[in-house]
């Protein structure tokens, strides 16, 4: 399925023989792109706004989950993971970077907070 409008163009294509969906949708100045993708249980999302940008992939292969998100001059990024019984979640923004890692192997719980060149 494809539509186009006058300066403004709006894409769709679903696809269910092995699991994927994209879908496209671009605006006029503006620009907004989505695509999902659902064969191996990806899915990406990318926004983008006038002079501002966020970009957004969740991906969820072996279940990991990777999230990113970036605005304009600020960045911040999440990625979870949970392997075994691991969930690392790791988030930066602009100048400062803060990392949290916890870990369930046996009965031991360890959660690491770095802030901008400050640990504890």
């Amino acid at each position: 399925m494809s539509e186009r409008f006058d300066g403004q163009e709006c894409k769709m294509s679903e696809r269910f023989d092995g699991q994927e969906y994209k879908m496209s949708e671009r605006f006029d100045g503006q620009e907004y792109k989505m695509s999902e993708r659902f064969d191996g249980q990806e899915c990406k999302m990318s926004e983008r706004f006038d002079g501002q940008e966020c970009k957004m992939s969740e991906r969820f292969d072996g279940q990991e989950c990777k999230m990113s998100e970036r605005f304009d001059g600020q960045e911040c990024k999440m990625s979870e993971r949970f392997d075994g019984q691991e969930c690392k979640m790791s988030e930066r923004f602009d100048g400062q970077e803060c990392k949290m890692s916890e870990r369930f192997d046996g009965q031991e719980c360890k959660m690491s907070e770095r802030f901008d060149g400050q640990e504890y």
